[in-house]
């Protein structure tokens, strides 16, 4: 984000351009005029898009990307674009997730390409997508998975400075060195290949919905549970065992895929009845906390809305959403924006 026009709640308009505002050495930053103390919190050494924006030094503009519509109305966005440029999109099918997380920290410490990004599909989402692909004529688009094929990893790799050859040469080195087999890959460069990757990439999620629609039909009140914690990379493999142990335990249905690259999985539970989806809110609670015990966050990519506040809280403490209430309070002092979002109301004293 280059730049933004925001209306703040007492109709001020401020057009912000990055790299012109900073907070000071005390942490101090000017807003139309007023100086604004940026929240005293620790944000998380991960994917993050829980609560306010806050580091040292911090750019003005970073404190409103994010901060879901509680500081100000956003009026205009200035955006820089990257160039397209040529790539490849491979799916490799793997016989274990442990063998699967192998690759991934493989790939992520190879210096000689930078994937653009890298996602994952657990043994029960490749369950889903088998099923799917069997039973539904307009699945043709996935690929066909082989049963002894329990994993895969998928990711676009840039062209820049090499060729397919060359890639392949690359991704063929990484495999031996971990003992994977060969030929349980697929590959896409032109764009009807690749859009099949594509379909593959977001036929899980749908298959998801699918089957929480099918069964609302028997049960309305019942949804998906999402999550959406990401952990340092050191503790992601503690974090993906802590999934399985409880979520096993509780005999759940659910699958695990997403933004692997990140450390950044989306565990979806799938409740059939009602005392499973209290079971389930009550397990969400319990994971929501190790992501936090770990240095995590409790959203990665989605914010908090109204629904996630009480994660915040265990997340940031009390003190830290009293720094956060103190900036709404600051550009809003009624709260007339967005009251409740992220931030309980609280009346100024």
């Amino acid at each position: 984000v280059r730049s933004l026009e925001i209306v703040l709640p007492d109709g001020a308009i401020i057009n912000v351009k990055r790299g012109e505002h900073f907070a000071d050495s005390s942490g101090m930053l000017s807003v139309n005029g007023k100086r604004l103390a940026i929240p005293d919190i620790h944000m998380p050494q991960c994917k993050n898009a829980a609560g306010l924006y806050s580091r040292p030094g911090m750019d003005l503009i970073d404190l409103f990307i994010g901060s879901e519509g509680i500081l100000g109305t956003i009026t205009g966005v200035e955006l820089w674009l990257e160039r397209k440029l040529p790539s490849i999109s491979v799916i490799k099918f793997l016989e274990s997730e442990s063998i699967a997380f192998d690759f991934v920290e493989a790939l992520r410490k190879s210096t000689e390409f930078k994937p653009v990004f890298i996602e994952y599909v657990d043994e029960r989402g490749m369950d889903l997508l088998r099923k799917k692909r069997k039973n539904d004529t307009s699945s043709i688009n996935i690929p066909d998975i082989g049963e002894d094929l329990r994993t895969a990893v998928f990711f676009d790799l840039l062209l820049d400075g090499m060729d397919i050859p060359m890639a392949a040469e690359i991704i063929g080195r990484i495999e031996n060195g971990l003992g994977i087999e060969d030929g349980k890959s697929w590959c896409a460069w032109e764009d009807i290949e690749t859009e099949r990757i594509r379909a593959f990439r977001h036929a899980l999620p749908e298959t998801v919905n699918t089957a929480i629609s099918e069964i609302k039909k028997t049960h309305p009140a019942i949804h998906k549970l999402g999550t959406d914690l990401a952990v340092p990379s050191e503790k992601f493999r503690e974090m993906s065992a802590f999934y399985h142990g409880l979520l096993d335990e509780s005999g759940l249905k659910y699958v695990a895929f997403g933004h692997i690259g990140d450390d950044h999985l989306h565990i979806n539970i799938i409740p059939e009845n009602e005392d499973e989806l209290r079971k389930g809110f009550d397990i969400y609670k319990k994971l929501a906390a190790k992501a936090v015990e770990l240095k995590g966050t409790v959203s990665a990519e989605h914010g908090i809305g109204k629904i996630k506040r009480n994660y915040l809280i265990e997340m940031y403490g009390e003190k830290g959403i009293s720094e956060m209430a103190g900036v709404k309070s600051f550009l809003d002092p009624q709260w007339l924006l967005n009251r409740n979002n992220m931030l309980e109301y609280r009346e100024r004293p």
